[in-house]
């Protein structure tokens, strides 16, 4: 995507400003600080953005995902992050177990 100009990387610091032409911004970085300043300049300029920490400041989140073998599971909605992290976890235990009982594979 990189090479179609489809997705920019810069690898350097944040300068507000950075998000001006973006169509969608993921804030994932490791310092809470700087994330939620990203979140804000994206919500001020209509950009949606999701953020990895704190993740109430974005405007949208990525399902938590299970994939065993064909089957995929995925786990969204207004649930703290750590309710949804929880669900996935407990269910990707489970999913083996319930294929097997439904003689699925």
């Amino acid at each position: 995507m990189s090479k179609e100009s489809a997705v920019r990387h810069i690898p350097r610091k944040y300068f507000r400003g950075d998000c001006t032409n973006a169509q969608i911004c993921i804030a994932a970085t490791d310092d809470n600080d700087l994330n939620i300043r990203i979140a804000t300049e994206c919500k001020a300029k209509s950009i949606p953005v999701n953020v990895t920490s704190p993740a109430d400041y974005g405007t949208f989140y990525f399902p938590r995902v299970i994939i065993q073998d064909d089957l995929v599971v995925t786990v969204a909605g207004d649930a703290s992050t750590e309710k949804k992290r929880h669900l996935r976890d407990r269910l990707k235990k489970l999913i083996p177990d319930i294929i097997k009982e439904l003689d699925y594979e």
